[in-house]
């Protein structure tokens, strides 16, 4: 899972690079460089939103999407990306698209975020 201008967004990695910032207005020097003044990036094929009748109808559970692969890459901060999950086949029912896919959650980057619990990697 990402979060894009405040939006959840799911999609795919294709490769992890940094880059040293300087050559990118609007980035905030101050969040994102580390010691080194390197930014961590991903590039990423984002899926398309949900759904909505399927969303809506789930109450909110099913996030049904298409995968877009190269027709929708971006380039998203490392520090955005939330969490690692799992895109499965839906299977189609008669009168519903064919090639989407749903969102499995698994326990990820966000599980010490969700807990509040942070282990004291000093002490290993």
């Amino acid at each position: 899972m990402i979060i894009t201008s405040g939006e959840k967004e799911y999609g795919e990695v294709w490769y992890y690079f940094i880059n040293d910032g300087r050559s990118h207005e609007g980035d905030d020097p101050e969040s994102d460089h580390s010691d080194s003044g390197l930014i961590g990036y991903a590039m990423v094929s984002l899926y398309s939103r949900p759904d909505p009748v399927l969303l809506r109808d789930s109450y909110d559970a099913l996030w049904a999407c298409e995968y877009l692969g190269a027709d929708n890459l971006h380039i998203v901060r490392i520090k955005d990306i939330r969490s690692v999950v799992s895109m499965q086949p839906l299977p189609a029912l008669p009168d519903e698209p064919e090639g989407q896919w749903f969102v499995v959650q698994k326990p990820g980057i966000d599980e010490p975020i969700l807990t509040g619990h942070e282990e004291d990697m000093a002490a290993v």
